[in-house]
């Protein structure tokens, strides 16, 4: 099975890592499980399974129940609150970062050490990686520094209407404003705070 390359790193430490084989993939599981161990957490062949599968969809951004489908599909005693606790200790080692892309749950993807960004089609939700994504980055960084800022390493996500879409005919002025879904803002709205 073949895989895409990424990029992560600022440009002047710029690191590519490109998982092309499964000889890759097993490096950069086995980097993962190394760290894991090494903060005292046991490595089991679910944890293995579940790094794995979200290494191989990485330019996915799979939310939850997505890894759980794909996951299942290898082993169906793997249950959702394994796949929550593992991915969110993953995200708090830094390993994974949570994207939004605005639709009532969490995605993730493979933490960068750079401003990464992303174009999220309104219509039909595709998810598109901007290319010059240094240039775009640079460009953010000097913005920010304009004003006093340090720009920490975070995914932003641009939301628009692709092209295929509007080909079809979709009303890019009929789009919505998303409602927030935070647990507070909406105990805000039904009165309840």
């Amino acid at each position: 099975m073949g895989f895409a390359a990424f990029l992560y790193g600022r440009k002047a430490d710029r690191e590519v890592i490109e998982i092309v084989d499964e000889e890759k993939l097993k490096e950069k599981v086995e980097e993962y499980l190394r760290s894991l161990q090494e903060k005292g957490f046991r490595i089991t062949s679910q944890r293995r399974l579940i790094v794995e599968t979200i290494l191989q969809n990485w330019d996915k951004h799979p939310n939850v129940r997505e890894l759980l489908d794909l996951i299942q599909e290898k082993d169906p005693s793997i249950g959702l609150a394994t796949i929550y606790r593992t991915v969110e200790l993953l995200v708090e080692m830094g390993f994974l970062h949570e994207v939004n892309l605005d639709e009532g749950f969490s995605r993730f993807e493979v933490s960068r050490k750079d401003i990464h960004f992303h174009l999220v089609c309104r219509g039909c939700g595709k998810v598109v990686h901007l290319e010059d994504e240094d240039q775009k980055s640079q460009v953010a960084e000097e913005w920010a520094q304009d004003m006093g800022f340090t720009l920490l390493p975070q995914s932003i996500e641009l939301f628009g209407v692709c092209h295929e879409c509007l080909e079809k005919g979709f009303d890019p002025s009929r789009v919505p404003q998303r409602e927030c879904r935070c647990r507070r803002r909406r105990r805000m709205h039904r009165g309840l705070m």
